[in-house]
């Protein structure tokens, strides 16, 4: 019993180190990530977390905050880019899987946000979409309300990406001009005079 006491004693502080160290990688991983998001976009890291299990990262949570005033399409884009970003960024490196409970990252895995604020660093209170989350692979749009976010719109991850394909193929596709129509009447008639 005096050597159980004596080994618990021993390895009850080396739990300790062990979790720390996985933290502090954790941090670098999330720090990493945020310095190359600030470099390409000029976000800033708002807030970073994540939920443990078995000493390894079960959950991970990160934010931004973005000085822009954007419309729903904008901050649609913004979340879908966020999200692609970060798992490219944790899946692309192998030596990564250490320090994840599940190996690769999925949407299930991840908490991400941005706020949009105003030049005071404050949620916007004009009216406009102030912070936009992605959690359990759904998207919630919030607007400032007087004491606290307003949700004003909610869709899933697959129906976010599905309307940003959407636009993208709309770009395409262009709209008649009038010299169109005109064009397209005058080869329409043609045909029928030729019978």
């Amino acid at each position: 019993m005096k050597y159980i006491s004596l080994l618990f004693l021993v390895l009850f502080p080396l739990s300790f180190l062990f979790a720390k160290e996985s933290k502090n990688n954790a941090k670098e991983l999330l720090y990493g990530f945020a310095g190359k998001m600030n470099f390409d976009k000029g976000w800033k890291l708002e807030s970073t977390g994540w939920k443990y299990d078995e000493d390894k990262i079960q959950r991970i949570n990160i934010g931004f905050r973005v000085a822009s005033v954007p419309d729903l399409e904008t901050a649609r884009s913004d979340i879908l880019d966020l999200s692609q970003a970060f798992l490219s960024y944790m899946n692309s490196n192998e030596k990564n899987a250490q320090y994840f409970l599940k190996f690769p990252l999925s949407l299930e895995d991840l908490n991400l946000n941005i706020a949009y604020v105003d030049s005071d660093g404050l949620f916007r209170k004009d009216g406009n979409i102030c912070f936009v989350i992605l959690n359990n692979s759904k998207l919630d749009f919030s607007k400032k309300g007087e004491k606290k976010l307003d949700s004003i719109h909610q869709e899933s991850y697959a129906d976010a990406i599905k309307c940003v394909k959407c636009k993208e193929t709309r770009k395409w596709l262009k709209s008649p001009t009038p010299d169109d129509t005109q064009k397209a009447r005058e080869s329409s008639l043609k045909i029928f005079s030729d019978e």
